[in-house]
């Protein structure tokens, strides 16, 4: 049945927008609403995800060319294809619930069906209507939403427009807990999430719902109405509790109020329902615009003034006013609303630009600061040529020096954007003549060098003119000790000088938030990096022992001491002292701000993960395990974990507990995070471990690159392409990652496996002999080796030296290197030894060693029988 026909049976039946925002607003208690919601797929449309509709119609197709092969099929012979499938196939095909007997056709499996969901739902941007009914909701209009969809969208409206945080239910154990009374905002899933296999999407799962679900659904129904929108009717789970309260006189007393459109279908059973007391229908343009409509005459118009700063929330905004569907064009109030958000956002970007000019200082004109709006328009929209050609125009004729400075700024990055890093030097040259003694415009032409030597070379021409500048040493360190990592040998600045650099930079700025405490740390950790040496091991204790000590003397619970120490004893194998200063970080977090807590809290996560091998730690495991299930941990709601937090639960439930899902379902809430791009490394390749879907991996990375360094992206690209086997592509982006600064020994590292795993033996016996020379570090010199002579193994059939092998065992630096040299040695019991220690203290070296070509697999083959596969597609 279509809209005319059930106006025409049941006009007496229909109400209007207006009689709903009526009912809706008059409410006996502010904080009570009168109406819970239930939103279907139709709510999520306008956000990308296709509806129930759409999908049965690619599936209908789908299946009838596959039942059908010789026939063809036009998109208008879909009543042929029903009809072929009701006469043969009425055993599984059911025409009133066409959605789920075809989705359980085309997928056996419950993961199965979670991967094709999560493929469907995962990666979109809530509309426009969500942050209506966020606003809605946090003012008590509603207070629980039911929906049958499996998507994120409404809890990211939430996490991005509102600070209240609301409860979300996709379980039915979930639900016990939750009262009606409770204050907070409540999403029950009624189907479940897609994050885990136990959707509800299949014609038996739909058949009924949880108990759980089932009882609160009842139970809320005694205080609230019910407001349907974007949802069919299709399935009976809902539909029989709908029917059921209907027969009592205690549910539903403000009534059920079943938003459609005019084109919608309207199925029988829905029909019935509407019969019913009680029950009524109302026409609605769809989900956004009776939002819109009843926020307005509600609550006026949207308010989102703030700082998109936050580069999620600043995404949605912009799909807001971007208006795909046209939204504005169907809803006054949306329209109006797109204008003011709009305004607001070209004002943000007039502030923003305000800070960049430091309004104190700034004394341009009008005509220059309109010019610099422009200026910013233009580079976003990458059209550098005409704001080349505006910029040059004006470049001369600034009322300031002050403009001019600008001018040549954005003029330099253009220029540094197109790779024309000549002209964008040269230009860098005149900025700095117009104030010799700025330490930020040299820092600014340093940053155009993309070569570390290069960027070094040219800051080393600079230390007697900023000698007085500890922000000056401090980006010489920050360079410097890149540098040194990248060329070790032939560096620009000796380690001494670079200790000395740390030593003046501390003495023009002793306070504890100068960075230079902990560069000095790194630097005392390079100076004595011989591990064999009991003299000098006793030495670098010493020197590292005085310097925490100046540290602790002027503030023994700033963070960056509390950094320091932690750092020192991960890095003396410590783990006795480590766990004391977990204690003290723990004391330390009872009495702190909210800000020094999470800086607290996330040093103990970071951590965690990097003890397993640590010596004296046979409570690692119940230590890890009880701080995971403590009561500070607990009590942190779960919109406000750190990113920290949730990889540490990630790996907590991979390394420990062997729970791949739970792993799984923690990085992809960290990849959600506003800080996912300080764990990028992290993240990415523990996503590689649990998942080969590869364009997830990339839409993460490509989502952070402006948040990280360009050798870390490229490093990372590499990473996700080596996964794919495109190892041609995955040399390109390590080449790439190297010229931006990637380290040497990183670079040979994973170039040489790479090449392995290429089966290009050859080339790594080369890489090896041509630069195992610069390689200072004994651990990264037995790495190269082992790679070498795996690729002489696999070209030769024997070693080429089986006594390097042998050496490698005997220093036993690491458990993996000698498992490694084992290997190349094809001792078995050794073998089969090692590799069960190392999984049995650490479940996460499985997927290292899957991924060893020095590892022949009939070693791993038991493993991965046991293992319960979860790449997903």
């Amino acid at each position: 049945m279509d809209y005319a026909r059930l106006k025409k049976e049941l006009g007496h039946k229909e109400r209007t927008v207006d009689d709903l925002i009526s009912y809706i607003g008059t409410k006996t208690n502010e904080h009570v609403p009168n109406y819970s919601l239930l939103l279907g797929a139709g709510a999520s449309f306008t956000s990308g995800i296709k509806t129930g509709i759409n999908l049965v119609s690619g599936w209908r197709e789908e299946v009838y060319k596959h039942l059908c092969p010789e026939e063809e099929y036009e998109g208008y012979e879909e009543f042929k294809a029903k009809d072929f499938l009701i006469k043969n196939y009425s055993n599984w095909y059911n025409l009133s619930n066409e959605y789920s007997s075809l989705f359980e056709y085309k997928f056996d499996l419950p993961s199965q069906r979670r991967r094709f969901v999560e493929q469907e739902v995962d990666g979109h941007l809530p509309s426009i209507g969500y942050s209506y009914l966020v606003s809605l909701t946090t003012n008590r209009f509603f207070d629980t939403i039911y929906t049958t969809n499996f998507d994120d969208l409404l809890n990211e409206a939430f996490y991005q427009f509102s600070q209240v945080r609301p409860l979300v239910c996709a379980h039915d154990s979930s639900l016990q807990s939750i009262s009606v009374n409770s204050s907070r905002p409540k999403i029950i899933k009624l189907h479940g999430d897609y994050l885990f296999d136990d959707i509800k999407s299949t014609l038996r799962e739909t058949e009924s719902l949880e108990n759980n679900i089932k009882n609160k659904f009842t139970q809320f129904s005694k205080e609230y109405g019910l407001i349907i929108i974007g949802y069919a009717g299709n399935d009976r789970s809902v539909m029989d509790v709908i029917n059921f309260l209907l027969k009592s006189e205690e549910y539903l007393n403000n009534g059920v109020y079943w938003c459609l459109r005019e084109g919608d279908y309207i199925n029988p059973e829905l029909t019935k329902l509407l019969w019913k007391d009680k029950v009524y229908f109302i026409k609605i343009s769809g989900f956004d615009e009776v939002m819109a409509e009843m926020h307005y005459k509600l609550k006026r118009e949207l308010s989102l003034d703030d700082n998109f700063t936050n580069s999620k929330k600043e995404a949605i905004i912009s799909s807001f006013t971007e208006d795909e569907y046209r939204l504005s064009e169907k809803s006054e109030y949306i329209s109006s609303d797109i204008k003011q958000l709009t305004k607001h956002k070209n004002s943000m970007d007039i502030s923003h630009l305000i800070r960049e000019l430091n309004e104190k200082e700034f004394n341009g004109s009008e005509e220059d600061f309109k010019t610099f709006l422009s200026l910013d328009r233009l580079v976003q929209e990458k059209n550098y040529i005409e704001a080349t050609n505006i910029i040059k125009s004006r470049v001369d004729k600034p009322e300031n020096i002050k403009s001019k400075g600008v001018y040549l700024k954005k003029l330099i990055l253009i220029y540094k954007a197109q790779d024309k890093i000549q002209e964008a030097l040269s230009l860098c040259d005149e900025l700095i003549e117009l104030d010799p003694f700025e330490v930020r415009s040299l820092i600014f032409k340093s940053e155009i060098f993309k070569n570390m030597t290069e960027r070094c070379k040219f800051i080393e021409g600079f230390q007697t003119k900023f000698n007085s500048n500890y922000q000056f040493h401090n980006y010489l360190l920050t360079n410097a000790i890149d540098e040194f990592h990248y060329t070790k040998t032939d560096s620009v600045f000796s380690l001494d000088f670079l200790l000395q650099t740390a030593d003046r930079s501390l003495q023009l700025e002793p306070s504890l938030n100068n960075i230079s405490w902990l560069f000095k740390l790194d630097l005392l950790n390079l100076k004595f990096n011989d591990r064999l040496d009991k003299k000098v091991k006793k030495e670098k204790e010493k020197e590292i022992e005085n310097h925490l000590e100046k540290a602790k003397s002027i503030n023994d619970q700033h963070m960056r001491y509390l950094k320091m120490s932690l750092h020192s004893s991960v890095i003396n194998n410590d783990y006795k002292n480590i766990k004391n200063i977990f204690d003290i970080l723990l004391n330390i977090y009872i009495t702190s701000s909210k800000g020094k807590k999470r800086k607290l809290l996330s040093l103990i996560c970071e951590e965690y993960p990097s003890l397993v091998d640590h010596k004296n730690n046979e409570s690692f495991y119940s230590d890890w395990s009880n701080f995971i299930d403590s009561d500070l941990i607990k009590k942190i709601p779960k919109n406000e974990e750190l990113a920290s937090l949730l990889i540490n639960k990630a790996q907590y439930y991979l390394m420990i507990e062997k729970d791949e899902e739970k792993s799984l379902k923690f990085l992809k809430l960290a990849m959600m995070h506003s800080d996912a791009s300080d764990y990028a490394s992290t993240i990415i390749n523990s996503f590689l471990n649990l998942s080969n879907n590869y364009d997830e991996a990339y839409t993460f990375l490509n989502k952070i690159k402006d948040e990280i360094k360009k050798r870390v992206y490229y490093s990372l690209k590499s990473n996700i392409l080596l996964a794919e086997s495109l190892f041609d592509k995955a040399e390109e982006s390590l080449d790439k990652s190297y010229q931006y600064g990637l380290s040497h020994t990183n670079y040979l590292t994973k170039g040489t496996f790479l090449n392995l795993m290429a089966q290009r033996y050859t080339k790594v016996i080369s890489m090896v002999d041509s630069n195992i020379d610069k390689i200072e570090d004994q651990q990264d010199q037995d790495i190269l080796t082992i790679n070498k002579e795996l690729a002489y193994k696999k070209l030769h059939d024997k070693l080429n030296d089986k006594v390097t092998a042998r050496n490698i065992i005997s220093r036993g630096l690491t458990k993996h290197l000698t498992l490694a040299a084992h290997c190349l040695l094809d001792n078995e019991i050794d073998i089969k030894r090692l590799i069960k220690q190392s999984i049995d203290n650490d479940y996460t070296s499985l997927y290292q060693f899957k991924s060893w070509p020095v590892i022949p697999e009939k070693y791993l083959s038991g493993y991965l029988n046991k293992k319960t596969e979860l790449k997903l597609a």
